[in-house]
């Protein structure tokens, strides 16, 4: 590791081993402008040359909560034994490589999951990033303690044997596809009742989205392709 008079930080491999890091996230608060916080525009707002080859980080705990006003709950998505090697990282635009992030993770402490991000620094200044994300088998009703208080949503049955999530975006929104392989989902909506504590089913709407809505299970028929799905996500500024 080298530091030569505060003007750059030139390193082979930085390795750390344990760790937490954690995230809140009140809803029911005025929101703040986030842009400009892309890990890219992080980067290239580094007063110092930054060059790493690579970082590799073990055993790391990450926690995100989120408080939802509208069910007066909060959930918690965490992330346990992760892994993660950062390979190019630097801040030089002109350099023509991407800082790339890839990992492994324990998702709600059963679902293994694995990703990779790349962060484009000539492209920095509008956030730009790819992802690609996959996920091995897990029951649906692991995911209810994120659904039930963030989206309103009950996950009654249904087991999930592979998800794979592609996307590309900046600090605006994303676009990608996601391929859900799952069987016999069965799903509940919910409100928040009427004594403000805790939620209740929404009959008719859980009736209609099972029945009308979502596929019992994808692919619907031994031998037949994997329905995949365009998805979009706008981000408040």
């Amino acid at each position: 590791w080298t530091m030569l008079n505060g003007d750059a930080i030139d390193a082979s491999t930085v390795q750390t081993r344990g760790g937490r890091f954690s995230v809140y996230f009140d809803r029911s608060l005025p929101l703040k402008n986030k842009m400009g916080n892309f890990p890219s525009q992080l980067l290239a707002k580094l007063q110092v040359a930054l060059n790493v080859t690579k970082v590799q980080m073990r055993d790391l705990d990450i926690a995100y909560e989120e408080f939802n006003p509208i069910s007066g709950q909060s959930g918690t998505v965490s992330l346990s034994n992760t892994n993660l090697t950062v390979s190019n990282l630097h801040n030089n635009p002109k350099q023509g490589q991407p800082v790339v992030v890839s990992g492994t993770s324990s998702l709600m402490g059963s679902i293994p999951l694995r990703a990779s991000f790349r962060f484009p620094l000539q492209q920095a200044k509008k956030g730009m990033f790819s992802a690609t994300l996959q996920t091995g088998a897990f029951q649906g009703k692991v995911l209810n303690p994120i659904t039930r208080p963030l989206g309103m949503l009950n996950i009654d049955e249904g087991s999930v044997k592979k998800l794979e999530v592609t996307m590309q975006g900046h600090e605006w929104g994303a676009r990608g596809t996601v391929a859900l392989q799952y069987n016999d989902l069965k799903l509940s909506m919910l409100e928040k009742n009427k004594e403000g504590k805790g939620m209740n089913d929404k009959n008719l709407l859980s009736f209609l989205a099972n029945a009308l809505v979502i596929r019992n299970s994808n692919p619907a028929k031994p031998g037949e392709a994997v329905q995949k799905k365009e998805a979009s996500f706008d981000r408040d500024p």
